[in-house]
């Protein structure tokens, strides 16, 4: 009964103590940025990371939809869609997923 009295009576007085500001400031959980798939698969390709070279496409064509194109396709395919960088064209990253976008995208039945 004692030790009752006692922490009620410690309440009491600390209660009359004067609030203060937190020194420490609260921690906020940071959201993971998630690759979506597409990305995924640009960054599985792509040996820099910020672009895909010609032979790059093929390989992530052949590998992951099972599709074998002549070349003739595959040159057109690259200057509709890719940027010239070095005197050859590739595919940046930011325009990998407009290829999966219908109605014209290039592997829009693929996605």
């Amino acid at each position: 009964m004692e030790y009752y009295e006692e922490s009620i009576i410690g309440h009491i007085t600390d209660g009359n103590k004067k609030r203060t500001k937190r020194k420490t400031k609260r921690k906020t959980k940071r959201k993971t940025k998630r690759n979506s798939k597409k990305e995924q698969l640009f960054n599985k390709y792509s040996k820099n990371k910020k672009d895909l070279t010609k032979s790059e496409c093929i390989q992530l064509i052949k590998n992951e939809y099972k599709l074998n194109y002549s070349d003739n396709i595959i040159v057109s395919f690259m200057n509709i869609w890719g940027k010239k960088r070095n005197g050859n064209y590739v595919i940046m990253k930011e325009t990998f997923p407009k290829l999966f976008k219908p109605p014209d995208g290039f592997l829009r039945d693929h996605r």
